[in-house]
């Protein structure tokens, strides 16, 4: 796939498994309006012929938008709560009552403006890196989705080539649920199903060694 005119605003991301890892893509749209619904539309056309999965609340496709970090429940809350309450921060953090709060009034709280960088990432006590940079994210959702999945979902996730999220700005941010989907996709080409990790250790290593930035 190419990529379309370079000289557009807005830039998103497609992520793929078929050279054996996970990689990207990107995405030019110029979209009239910075709205995630409009910029789908567009995708959608530019996507055609393309076999794509948009992987957020802005998708038709009902696996696609059931599987939003906002919508995917985990641990008593949902995915992206319990992710951004693992955040550390250079000046706080965890912020633990961002657990149980909207993702909206999360995503707003000025904490989250006012502490600084994210240097770490502490859940059930156990600290895990910010590099490589999406590998805490990539297994916290990994380990939400495959609660969710059927057998039947993993083999229509089997059909796609590319794996989409419209609402991530790949200037602002790296953590994104398609590029985690594409992963997903990738343990099920290479071995039929999700898999389980031991360890920390073993999940980062194999992140190493088949995710591409």
């Amino acid at each position: 796939m190419q990529t379309i005119n370079a000289y557009s605003k807005i830039r998103r991301t497609a992520f793929t498994t078929e050279t054996g890892k996970v990689t990207e893509t990107d995405i030019f749209i110029n979209p009239i309006t910075n709205k995630n619904s409009e910029i789908f539309e567009l995708l959608k056309v530019f996507m055609k012929d393309e076999a794509f999965l948009e992987v957020s609340s802005y998708s038709d496709n009902a696996l696609g938008k059931s599987l939003s970090a906002f919508r995917i429940p985990y641990r008593g809350s949902c995915l992206e709560c319990i992710f951004q309450a693992a955040k550390v921060f250079e000046k706080g953090g965890p912020y633990e009552d961002w657990t149980y709060m909207k993702p909206l009034e999360v995503k707003k709280d000025p904490r989250k403006f006012n502490s600084g960088k994210v240097i770490k990432y502490i859940l059930d006590g156990e600290i895990w890196p910010t590099v490589p940079k999406t590998a805490f994210y990539d297994y916290i959702y990994i380990e939400a989705a495959k609660q969710i999945l059927t057998k039947e979902n993993l083999q229509e996730i089997l059909k796609y080539r590319y794996f989409t999220d419209v609402a991530l700005d790949p200037e602002v941010s790296t953590n994104c649920q398609a590029r985690s989907m594409a992963l997903i996709q990738l343990m099920v080409k290479k071995y039929g199903e999700i898999l389980n990790f031991s360890s920390k250790e073993s999940f980062i290593e194999f992140h190493k060694q088949y995710v591409k930035y």
